[in-house]
């Protein structure tokens, strides 16, 4: 009964919360626990959700060993006053210019693996982590709709998984918001925002555009169409997002800018200030406005971001263009991806219920 809380009763000076609700859960929605968590941020709680992957209800299962130490670990943060401030992952980050990650780990419910990147030449390869849904295994002549989600500046493809994204979508999946969806998760560079560099020295937009999205079409059961293929991002991951949506409209059906970094100036040595206009967002969606108009568009940011500036200057241009989109605020979120995703007040899978309703 706990989740009533948020109806009735937060107040700011609350002792910090940790909610724990496995993904598995079919007594208890996991959106009771976001909605939670949500509301407690808000009013100025110091708490925390923890979505166990494929945890179900019974109190052994949330109790297990690895979980207990996340348990354990929280009340010692507390009590010892070493706050963690805006973040809540645990993360290394890799070195700038490499495309692998070299913590070759599965976790979090995905499977670390390789692929040849021909675009740079023989003999070179980038990694990914990808999220299998519940029955993929079991059921070999289903095919599945694709998620992609790129992760920020100076992280990795660990950070959104660790931070908890992953974990909603396998319970959106297993309570029926969704339909199964496979989720990769690509280590791109941790500087260029997603683009070829002007140069060509650096490729990540046609590793990702021609290498891994025909690498994951040919080795797993995927839906290989515009209709069931979205991608996401977040930061410098919400710029590359949105940047390859409007640059490719006919490889996505949708796509989600997360606290994107739509600064202004030219950055990273990606090359001169008019190439760098002319890979913007605004500057392709004008350039293919009329397959960008099919698109499902989500802008998503804090309140408390310094980047909400540019990302609802973007809503704006695009809206001025005819352009249909979604500018969806979060109230008191600052930038960082765990923030976002625990700030929202709002179910972000269920629109995948819908984009992806011909795939159940």
């Amino acid at each position: 009964c706990g989740y009533l809380v948020r109806f009735y009763y937060a107040p700011q000076d609350d002792a910090p919360t940790l909610l724990i609700h496995g993904t598995a859960d079919d007594q208890v929605s996991t959106l009771e626990s976001q909605e939670l968590v949500s509301a407690l941020k808000v009013a100025g709680v110091v708490t925390r959700l923890d979505m166990p992957m494929a945890v179900g209800h019974d109190r052994g299962e949330l109790l297990a060993p690895a979980i207990w130490q996340g348990v354990v670990a929280y009340i010692e943060q507390q009590l010892l006053g070493q706050q963690s401030g805006g973040g809540l992952s645990r993360f290394v980050s890799t070195p700038p210019a490499t495309y692998i990650d070299p913590v070759a780990l599965d976790f979090g419910g995905t499977e670390y693996e390789l692929y040849p990147t021909l675009v740079r030449g023989p003999e070179t390869f980038a990694s990914y982590r990808i999220y299998l849904p519940p029955g993929y295994a079991q059921n070999p002549d289903k095919r599945y709709p694709v998620i992609y989600f790129i992760h920020g500046r100076s992280v990795d493809s660990k950070r959104s998984v660790d931070a908890g994204y992953v974990a909603r979508v396998d319970a959106a999946i297993r309570s029926g918001v969704m339909p199964p969806a496979i989720v990769v998760l690509p280590q791109g560079l941790n500087r260029g925002w997603y683009l070829d560099t002007e140069d060509g020295e650096r490729v990540m937009e046609s590793v990702l555009i021609r290498d891994l999205i025909p690498y994951i079409d040919a080795r797993y059961r995927t839906v290989a169409t515009r209709e069931a293929r979205v991608i996401e991002g977040h930061s410098m991951g919400g710029y590359g997002a949105l940047h390859l949506a409007f640059k490719y409209p006919q490889l996505f059906a949708a796509v989600t800018g997360n606290s994107a970094a739509l600064i202004e100036e030219v950055t990273d040595g990606v090359g001169s200030q008019a190439f760098w206009e002319s890979q913007h967002p605004a500057t392709l969606a004008r350039q293919n406005l009329a397959a960008v108009s099919q698109m499902n568009i989500r802008i998503i940011v804090g309140t408390e971001d310094g980047l909400i500036v540019g990302c609802e200057k973007l809503a704006n241009d695009l809206t001025a263009m005819g352009i249909t989109n979604s500018f969806i605020p979060v109230a008191g979120s600052p930038h960082n991806i765990d923030q976002l995703l625990q700030y929202e007040d709002f179910d972000r899978m269920a629109i995948y219920g819908e984009l992806f309703q011909n795939f159940r």
